[in-house]
């Protein structure tokens, strides 16, 4: 991020806490769920979600994305979906 008013630039580090991308699970159970999802990524602007010390910073570049994810066989989360 940097400062508008001084160039300072800080280096934003996301965690689960300060910037989710999503704000709710999202179950991929086959192909077209797959291709779902990675067309909304690609449409989505990480820019709007993260969270600023105040208006005075602004995103510069995002340079890392991590994403967390979790194979839960036979449990649905947030879905009637079996998973196997």
């Amino acid at each position: 991020m940097r400062n508008v008013e001084t160039d300072q630039l800080r280096y934003f580090y996301g965690s689960l806490g300060n910037a989710r991308m999503l704000d709710f699970a999202v179950l991929i159970s086959n192909q077209d769920d797959l291709r779902s999802f990675l067309e909304d990524i690609c449409d989505f602007d990480m820019r709007e979600r993260i969270e600023r010390p105040d208006t005075k910073w602004v995103p510069v570049t995002i340079i890392n994305i991590i994403f967390f994810v979790s194979l839960l066989p036979y449990i649905p989360v947030g879905c009637r979906v079996n998973v196997s």
